[in-house]
């Protein structure tokens, strides 16, 4: 009888230190990932805001922004694109402009085919001026700068950015 109160006690207190090294361990591993979910909590934080500054900077800008894949099909634009050629945002959505699909589609220039195949050889931008009839039918100038965005696997984004020049234009 003795012998299995021995065995009995002797097995609460493996079970007991089991349990006690176990529960360490837990806190251990409970602690590290606490502090790897607060490292990755505030690199999210610090992106989301660098993106919030970067979406300003691209839809509240004066000069309209398009934002296309490697093969110049648009993406999205900015409330000042539209604005360019005097639509509302409604408006330009039903306009020729805003159902073009394509920077060729888009664009004024016969050379743009061209171009898009430069940015896939070449990393630099590509300047150029181009026309367009607004609204009201007057003709507007921009000078567009296509802005090659690489990754490793090569060209992966075409930004481009469209000021009016008319004025410039116009003097000239």
């Amino acid at each position: 009888n003795w012998f299995f109160l021995l065995l009995s006690g002797a097995i609460v207190v493996l079970v007991y230190g089991f349990i006690v090294v176990r529960t360490k361990r837990l806190r251990l591993a409970k602690r590290k990932l606490e502090e790897k979910v607060r490292v990755r909590t505030a690199e999210l934080n610090a992106k989301k805001d660098e993106l919030e500054k970067l979406s300003i900077v691209a839809s509240k800008m004066h000069d309209g922004v398009l934002i296309c894949d490697k093969d110049g099909n648009i993406e999205w634009h900015n409330e000042a694109f539209h604005r360019l050629s005097g639509y509302t945002k409604e408006e330009f959505e039903k306009s020729s402009y805003g159902k073009s699909k394509t920077l060729i589609e888009l664009s004024s220039r016969a050379d743009m085919p061209f171009f898009l195949e430069q940015l896939k050889s070449s990393r630099a931008p590509i300047v150029y001026d181009s026309t367009h009839t607004s609204k009201s039918g007057a003709l507007v100038w921009t000078r567009g700068s296509l802005a090659p965005i690489y990754n490793e696997n090569g060209l992966q984004k075409i930004v481009a950015i469209y000021t009016e020049i008319t004025d410039q234009k116009n003097i000239e």
